[in-house]
């Protein structure tokens, strides 16, 4: 919930407001403390150094992780906040001065982005929005900060809030939000002091960068000797920060004739009240109307079919952009679309909330049958049915329908209730076929014939793809790879290699034939194909790990190893790639300093507040560069919580009952393989068994069948 805190009154009439927006973590007084007197709230020199200006601050929740509390997503916290500052009846008139720090200034945007889907229909809001006229940014990460990067890998430990995941460097979001205010601010008029720090914090680091401080506007960044906690903290009113501060809202408006004008109408309908309606239309006539019904259609689909595409990478959230492009369809630019475009994507809309926000979805299919009654309608009819655990009512509102969106509803439908096997069963009762469905069921096929270990089929159905389903549903390039990828492997490890890159990359059994070869080739460039879609839909997470195994691929074959090798050497150099790619760099015999690497694992622990997935298996890469098998299993047995907090279990497990097998340790191993055996599958079993039997000089199968029934019994 936002508070708004009166600072100061003012002295004289009143004439000017200037609120002050905290960023994460932050506080509506203690962030605008001075640097050398907590007990003093330095705005509060502004009102007492400017006649009329009244000096205002909002505060809100915005933990940097779950564990400390709670935050909202970006736009659900700027509607808050926008909402909360309307209430307040001391705000009705007089110019509106913002100014945000780090975090405050997104909110800023976002706010002011949703006021203006609201203002042609309501007074409040336009009568707001007309009277910004000044913002400042203190060290405001409009392209995102490094740090949030860390927040999203270290979801296990460190819960990053809904405000920290909005953070993350070169978040898609954040690009069209900086699109939008720079269009915006321009039309509007909008005045700027942006201040940009120049000192690591802690003198370890920076928290946002001199590129993303830059919003991209005619007015440049001003340097600041500053980290990021000290530059919203002036130690006094000679400090550079106030004078900055106190010079912009004093200083005369620049404002074009066409802002002038806009005021003058706005004093009229304030003082008259008549005219509403009429200067509504001539608002949306003079923005959104501008551009023929056409176009904004074409927008429409555009937005929606990139939310389509990205939704099944991981990483993405389809929740906030549908919620988004359902907003300007309802109030913002989007609505003067055609009906049957609107109506097709607010049924989508629907779908996509179903099982996160029932009362939202809802609301959106209530609002998509007013425009029309198209196919998407009775599909999203059917997933809210699901989602009510009315599976028959689901399948019966479908069954009339033959289309292969309608075919693959159902069967995604099905796999909500249903295990992999049933699911597929249901398909083969059905009488659908894998050319019935659309590029979206074909995904969901492969993956389940890829979970109960189908590869043949999962192979023959991958061969079967054409172009467009590769672009309606490009994860697709994911499954048909690993449908490839999986033939070249031997059985006990085929499971493994499905959901990360292989530990002992180097070494990793990979068939080599003629035939072996064509898989890996075809794996490869549909992997690096992945990797490129993913990142151009703004899924970075999903884009890296498509390219670490083609990068893996590429070290293994020897025509493209120097490439991958190189490739390999320049992500090393970067802090966002080196430790995820450090036991690649160790086993393909890249010169490392070792002490150096540690050094960097407890920095990045320092600063993250604890470890994460890319720091633990940096970890578990340096269990390797230990002199002999015993000093290995002895290193992971001091970092066990780290590693098993992080990584597969069964990855640590096969390590570990190797190295204790080689050091001359068989019981031990023998003990370790039974702590995770119900998790292994038979082939697992048998290898594990094989090498503890090998050690031990036994009849491996003797010794496999022995172990096996000892356990199950």
């Amino acid at each position: 919930m936002a508070d708004l805190i009166v600072i100061s009154e003012g002295i004289g009439k009143i004439h000017s407001h200037v609120i002050f927006i905290h960023g994460l973590g932050g506080s509506p007084t203690k962030t605008w403390q001075s640097s050398i007197d907590p007990d003093i709230c330095w705005p509060q020199w502004l009102a007492e150094d400017i006649e009329g200006l009244a000096v205002l601050s909002v505060g809100y929740e915005a933990a940097v992780s779950r564990w400390k509390g709670s935050a909202m997503h970006l736009p659900d916290r700027a509607a808050n906040v926008i909402e909360r500052i309307l209430l307040e009846p001391s705000l009705n008139t007089g110019e509106i001065i913002l100014i945000g720090h780090s975090l405050g200034g997104l909110v800023i945007k976002q706010m002011l982005r949703t006021a203006e889907s609201l203002a042609h229909q309501r007074k409040d809001v336009a009568g707001f929005m007309n009277r910004v006229r000044r913002i400042a940014f203190l060290a405001t990460p409009h392209a995102g900060a490094d740090l949030a990067i860390w927040g999203d890998r270290l979801r296990i430990l460190f819960l990053p809030s809904a405000a920290t995941a909005c953070l993350v460097r070169n978040d898609h979001n954040l690009r069209d939000l900086n699109l939008w205010y720079r269009d915006w601010s321009v039309k509007h008029g909008i005045e700027h002091l942006i201040l940009a720090e120049t000192q690591p914090t802690k003198k370890l680091f920076f928290v946002v960068k001199p590129d993303s401080s830059d919003p991209g506007l005619t007015i440049r960044p001003i340097p600041i000797d500053a980290d990021h906690s000290t530059i919203c903290k002036p130690s006094g009113r000679s400090s550079e920060i106030y004078l900055h501060i106190r010079q912009f809202i004093t200083r005369p408006l620049e404002s074009s004739q066409q802002d002038n004008l806009n005021e003058k109408v706005h004093k009229i309908k304030e003082s008259v009240g008549i005219l509403n309606d009429k200067m509504d239309a001539f608002h949306i006539a003079s923005s959104v109307r501008k551009y023929p019904k056409e176009l904004i259609s074409k927008e429409i689909h555009k937005q929606l079919l990139i939310i389509k595409r990205a939704r099944f990478f991981g990483g993405y959230s389809v929740i906030e952009h549908s919620i988004l492009l359902a907003e300007k369809i309802q109030n913002g630019e989007f609505e003067i679309g055609s009906d049957t475009i609107k109506s097709n994507a607010l049924a989508w809309c629907s779908r996509f909330l179903t099982m996160e926000n029932g009362d939202k979805a809802e609301e959106l299919l209530n609002l998509a049958k007013q425009f029309g009654n198209g196919e998407e309608i009775a599909i999203a009819e059917a997933f809210a049915m699901s989602s009510n655990k009315n599976l028959k009512g689901a399948l019966r509102r479908l069954a009339s329908l033959t289309s292969a969106a309608a075919r693959s509803a159902a069967f995604i439908i099905v796999t909500h209730h249903k295990d992999a096997a049933s699911s597929i069963e249901w398909l083969s009762k059905a009488g659908i076929t894998f050319s019935n469905l659309d590029a979206d069921g074909k995904y969901v096929l492969l993956i389940r014939l890829l979970i109960l270990g189908r590869w043949e089929a999962a192979l023959e159905y991958a061969s079967n793809l054409s172009e467009d389903d590769y672009f309606q549903s490009p994860t697709l390039y994911y499954v048909a790879a690993m449908a490839n990828l999986v033939q070249v492997i031997p059985d006990e490890f085929k499971s493994f290699v499905l959901h990360e890159v292989p530990f002992e990359s180097h070494t990793f059994p990979l068939a080599s034939n003629v035939e072996s070869v064509q898989f890996r080739t075809q794996a490869r460039n549909l992997l690096c194909k992945c990797s490129g879609v993913a990142r151009e839909l703004g899924c970075e997470k999903a884009a890296n790990i498509a390219d670490d195994y083609a990068l893996w691929l590429e070290l293994r074959d020897q025509e493209s190893w120097s490439f991958g090798h190189e490739r390999l050497l320049v992500s090393m150099r970067d802090p966002a790639h080196s430790l995820r790619r450090l036991h690649l760099a160790l086993q393909f015999g890249l010169n490392l300093d070792i002490n150096a690497i540690e050094q960097e694992i407890e920095r990045q622990i320092a600063l993250s507040g604890g470890s994460n997935r890319d720091i633990a298996f940096a970890r578990f890469s340096l269990a390797f560069t230990q002199k002999n098998p015993k000093d290995i299993v002895n290193y992971i047995e001091r970092h066990r919580k780290e590693l098993q907090t992080h990584l597969d279990k069964r990855l640590i497990a096969f390590v570990e009952i190797e190295m204790l097998a080689r050091a001359g340790f068989p019981q031990r191993a023998q003990g370790c393989l039974n702590l995770v055996f119900d998790e292994l599958s038979g082939a697992e079993k048998e290898h594990l068994c094989r090498i503890i039997a090998e050690s031990t000089g036994a009849d491996p199968i003797e010794t496999d069948v022995s172990t096996l029934f000892r356990t199950q019994s």
